[in-house]
């Protein structure tokens, strides 16, 4: 991984080290050599590191302990000091949690168990006889100890998978907390959620959750959400990734979800903590890290449309003390798709590595590379999909393009780090940075109008080639101080974070320079003209600064306030390569937000909660006005919610009420109505309603209902009192599934779920499209629980659609059908 040979050839530039996954630009090699030389200068013999005893002399005996109740990273140095063993954590794990006191005669094991009580994590003791520090989540929820005497030994915590039901979040607040205590709705779909589901894109893996809506159907190529009834995909920036804007396109910034640990989705604006961000949330993934404990998986699967893919996923301790662990996660694919001569096919490979420095700091570095084969799908008219066609229904099938020539070659790197350093008991220091590289190569074919005197039967089509390659850095500082004073206790975070992405686009496009198409007889084998010159040849290079502040304050361990306030300034440049001149923007945004929140001893947190957020925009005024660049869209949400976690249940419910605004909304100047003008406003409220729940019988539950009404509240045209395209007013999902626990079927796992997604508008709201409901299913067994000859090897069965269900799922500027029943069979090993 450090090492990395660089060549460029015809704008690509492969590496050597990872030939047979993709491209590595030399900027990130340069990042690679810089990690690796650090790792290297710090690996070699240090000054200052406190080894507490070797391996062989680690004790397991009982001896007595006598441990107050403090911050949890000193209190986990004091006991490792008193049993004299080897211990490794990050700073990460402890931030902002305080050790239970430990009084009595234990053995290490047991001390650390009641250490660590209800604190979600688990000292794990390795064959050399040191130990570890993991997550850990205990299926009744939280772990409960007896009480302790003299000589027990409470090793009560319980290690099991984490299940459906996610406690903490660090994308809400960017500290690791508790989701009972933040003023705001996060939804967090689990590791464990995304491998019973068996999700092929992400679009997939949120489908159970309330508030989110995969806006286009069918899709491939990115990942389009609508949350809260906004669009989320901005240009760059639309994911985030392990908490850092992924500094590429939202068409380059697809996620694997077989290398994910979990999906967190802010509900809301998020720019006092983001940046530059739609009003509606934004997505966050997180990337599968380093294990403490050995992990090896294979998986090879296969169903409709010809899927055929072969995944791995290994990881655990490269050294005996565990300070240097792993992870490398890959997945090949070769798939057909639901429509003719598009496929599905990627190679994606992930390596990371964890070096714990010391107690107190640690390194991770995560990369990846994906390289995707797909088409692009252009959509369907009206006319035959949501409206009356004279020739019948077009099929979902149908293929626009020209088999010979569409395409849509997508390659996409990252490299980066995430370095964590306890300063004192009191403050720590963090740097997460992240360098993506990406480019795509597309041929796309588009519909136009209907061809007269077809009868709707033979569309016009038009035809680009666009070659567009982008790059791009971001890197985030944070300074983390956690103390009590009385009865108040703070959780500061001071933060300065800076992004900047670079698109070159060169775009070769006429109209009608291909033969129009049947659509319900097509003959393909047209010749594609193309102009011999590009007819957009830019480089869009932005920047954007942020400095951010946040307090979270805990009054009596029950009342819970949330400050938080961010400056940013962003640039923004368009050079047109043609003319040389140069389009420039420079916007600057203060955002904040508070809550107040009340946790109930019952299990019951009522919260209230403002934020606000902005997002620049391009173009400018007309002429008679100045010609100024426009000023970045605002967002503002009031929400009203409720948090529910049963005591002594492994659940956990929301509700919320939210009436959220994006103002400054580009519509119509009509004093010259070829420019725009900034009076445009659009509203949403809504209700949300979310559970889940993983039960001590192996039974899980999800459920999720949302009501939205959006609407066009300001406009100078037409458009005044529509809804939104492609937002539904009304979803609601459920989705169960349960393990038989004994017997002869112990080991089988039956789910299944259903989703109802309601009504919805075009762009113009000229048509509306009907809702649907979806069915899906589940069915998986574990040979390995009844014959151990058999033990880690499990078969799955996996059914999206699984009535097969033909429907519209949203109609925007052209209409789009939703998946057909996908059926995917797996089988999985584990050693």
């Amino acid at each position: 991984m450090c090492a990395y040979e660089n060549q460029k050839k015809q704008r690509h530039i492969k590496s050597a080290a990872l030939t047979t996954a993709g491209i590595y630009p030399p900027r990130m090699t340069i990042l690679a050599m810089a990690i690796c030389g650090m790792v290297l200068y710090t690996a070699a013999p240090q000054q200052g590191h406190a080894q507490i005893a070797p391996a062989s002399q680690v004790t397991t005996e009982q001896q007595t302990y006598n441990i107050p109740a403090g911050p949890l990273a000193a209190s986990l140095r004091n006991l490792a000091s008193t049993a004299n063993v080897p211990l490794s954590f990050t700073a990460d794990q402890t931030d902002g949690k305080t050790g239970k006191a430990v009084r009595g005669q234990f053995t290490p094991q047991g001390a650390f168990a009641v250490l660590l009580a209800n604190s979600g994590l688990q000292a794990v003791r390795l064959d050399s006889g040191a130990y570890v520090l993991r997550t850990t989540t205990s299926i009744s929820g939280e772990a409960v100890l007896p009480a302790v005497t003299a000589t027990a030994d409470h090793a009560a915590l319980t290690d099991s998978a984490y299940g459906y039901v996610a406690k903490r979040s660090a994308t809400g607040t960017k500290t690791n907390t508790p989701l009972i205590e933040i003023p705001q709705s996060i939804s967090v779909i689990t590791e464990a959620q995304i491998r019973e589901q068996n999700p092929q894109t992400l679009g997939d893996a949120v489908r159970y959750t309330s508030g989110v809506v995969v806006q286009e159907g069918f899709n491939r190529t990115d990942d389009p959400f609508i949350i809260r009834g906004f669009d989320v995909r901005t240009n760059p920036g639309v994911m985030y990734r392990d908490g850092l804007k992924l500094p590429l396109p939202h068409y380059s910034a697809m996620a694997e979800p077989y290398a994910l640990e979990s999906i967190e989705i802010v509900k809301g604006p998020a720019s006092v903590l983001y940046g530059q961000a739609a009003p509606g949330g934004v997505v966050n993934i997180v990337s599968k890290r380093p294990t403490d404990k050995a992990l090896r998986e294979i998986q090879v699967s296969g169903g409709s449309h010809n899927n055929k893919q072969v995944a791995f996923d290994l990881g655990g301790p490269i050294d005996n003390d565990g300070k240097l662990t792993y992870r490398l996660t890959g997945l090949v694919r070769d798939s057909g798709t639901m429509i003719d001569y598009i496929p599905d096919d990627r190679y994606f490979i992930a390596p990371s590595l964890t070096w714990r420095i010391s107690p107190d700091t640690s390194l991770t570095v995560l990369s990846s590379f994906m390289r995707n084969k797909t088409i692009n799908s252009a959509g369907y008219p009206l006319e035959g999909t949501v409206k009356y066609n004279p020739n019948g229904r077009i099929s979902t099938k149908l293929f626009t393009g020209e088999p010979e020539w569409s395409k849509w070659d997508q390659d996409a790197g990252t490299l980066g780090y995430q370095f964590a350093h306890r300063i004192n008991e009191t403050w720590q220091f963090k740097q997460n940075l992240v360098y993506a590289q990406s480019s795509n190569r597309v041929n796309h074919a588009y519909l136009g109008g209907w061809q007269a005197g077809s009868n709707f039967s033979v569309a016009e089509r038009g035809a680009y080639r666009r070659d567009d390659d982008a790059h791009g850095t971001s890197v985030d500082n944070q300074i983390h101080g956690s103390w009590s004073s009385g009865r108040f206790k703070h959780n500061v975070l001071l933060g300065l974070d800076y992004t900047r992405t670079s698109l070159t686009r060169e775009q070769y496009a006429a109209f009608n320079n291909l033969t129009p198409l049947n659509l319900f007889s097509p003959q393909y084998g047209s010749a594609v003209v193309l102009p011999a010159d590009p007819n957009t040849y830019t480089v869009e290079t932005r920047n954007q600064t942020g400095f951010y502040a946040q307090d979270q304050i805990k009054i009596d361990d029950k009342l819970v306030l949330l400050l938080s306030g961010r400056y940013d300034d962003a640039k923004g440049k368009t050079l047109n390569k043609f003319t040389n001149k140069a389009t420039e923007s420079a916007d600057t945004a203060f955002t904040w937000r508070a809550g107040m929140l009340y946790q109930a001893d019952n299990g019951v947190s009522p919260y209230i909660s403002y934020a606000t957020s902005f997002q620049p925009q391009t173009g400018t005024t007309s002429p008679a006005r100045g010609t100024t660049p426009f000023d970045p869209t605002k967002g503002k949400q009031w929400e009203l919610g409720v948090k529910y976690q049963p005591v002594g249940f492994n659940s956990f419910m929301t509700a919320s009420l939210f009436e959220l605004t994006r103002t400054n909304v580009p519509t119509t100047d009509l004093a010259n109505p070829i420019y725009n003008v900034q009076t445009g406003e659009v509203r949403s409220r809504g209700l949300e309603l979310s559970a889940t729940a993983s039960l001590a019988s192996g039974w899980n539950l999800i459920g999720a209902y949302t009501y939205t009404d959006a609407e066009i509240t300001k406009s100078n045209n037409a458009t005044k009192g529509n809804t939104p395209e492609a937002v539904p007013r009304n979803m609601l999902s459920l989705w169960s599934d349960y393990t038989v626990q004994g017997g002869g079927l112990a080991g089988l796992n039956v789910g299944g779920g259903a989703r109802y997604i309601g009504s919805s508008f075009n762009t113009g709201n000229t048509v509306k499209v009907d809702g649907y409901t979806i069915f899906d299913a589940v069915l998986r067994y574990d040979l390995g629980a009844h014959n151990p000859a058999f033990k880690g090897i499990s078969l799955d069965l996996t059914a999206r659609n699984l009535f097969d269900k033909e429907y519209v799922a949203s109609c925007t500027y052209a209409c789009f059908y939703g998946e057909r029943r996908s059926i995917l069979g797996r089988i999985t090993y584990k050693w």
